[in-house]
């Protein structure tokens, strides 16, 4: 895939960082949390195309979501990185991101290495309380196990 394809096949938004086959969004989200595009039978992070559209160039490095939401792909959210650089963001992010073809706010956890889906809700408080408590709840278990 090249710069050129790209452009031709793409258009994108920079304002909600989605990239549209044909009017239409591309791809679909995963259940890690990354939208994913089929293209000829080869499955294409989204970030990656958008980096592809947005310099011409393939990454040589890791992109990194600024924010910790791996769906956005806004480009002041994307940088490269080092696995260092980009792990050290995750276990820092706060576990509720804006996802736009949704038009709601995703809570989630991370745990281990592990991703896990809590919801969507309407507003940022909603996603950031839903993530507090199942937080709060996982640590509960942990501690009950011991």
């Amino acid at each position: 895939m090249t710069a050129e394809e790209v452009w031709e096949r793409f258009e994108y938004n920079p304002l909600t960082g989605q990239l549209f086959y044909k009017g239409k969004p591309a791809g679909s989200l995963r259940s890690d949390g990354y939208v994913r595009i089929q293209i000829k039978r080869k499955s294409y992070y989204a970030h990656r195309l958008i980096w592809l559209w947005l310099y011409g160039t393939w990454p040589d490095k890791l992109i990194d979501h600024k924010d910790g939401c791996r769906n956005d792909n806004r480009p002041w959210q994307l940088r490269p990185a080092t696995h260092l650089l980009n792990n050290q963001n995750r276990s820092d992010n706060p576990g509720v991101c804006y996802v736009p073809k949704r038009k709601r706010y995703r809570a989630y956890i991370t745990r281990n290495g592990v991703y896990k889906h809590i919801g969507f809700y309407k507003t940022e408080e909603e996603a950031r309380l839903a993530r507090a408590n199942y937080e709060a709840n996982y640590i509960c278990q942990q501690k009950l196990s011991e």
